[in-house]
């Protein structure tokens, strides 16, 4: 493969922001990826503060999951235990509200795991 700006150059590098092939006077490593010198070079800094970002947003997002899986899954005991206390007309209630807080508990359990694994 040829360099975009110089055609009877060998490519070294492909520009992560344009995606050009360059060869190296026209390559520059600006940390995790290459750019093209004097242009790209801003922009791949950019975007690799995006992916940080992006990868920080994961990781705080499993966090939560599990934060939410724990607090629906507390609700769902408690109702199980106030059916297992409640002879009254509730009970039906009581039982329904406990299998829909413990079936979400479970989902976002699985999506906080989902999540962690994502951002590894």
């Amino acid at each position: 493969m040829k360099c975009f700006n110089h055609h009877e150059s060998e490519a070294v590098a492909i520009c992560k922001n344009c995606h050009k092939a360059l060869c190296e006077p026209c390559a520059v490593d600006v940390g995790n990826g290459i750019a093209c010198r004097n242009v790209c070079e801003q922009r791949v800094i950019a975007l690799n503060a995006l992916q940080r970002k992006g990868e920080n947003a994961i990781k705080r997002s499993s966090r939560s999951m599990y934060g939410l899986a724990a607090f629906l899954l507390l609700m769902g005991a408690i109702f199980l235990v106030n059916v297992a206390t409640d002879s009254g007309h509730l009970r039906t209630f009581d039982i329904s509200l406990s299998v829909v807080f413990l079936a979400a508990g479970v989902f976002f359990l699985a999506m906080g795991k989902r999540a962690a694994a994502d951002s590894r």
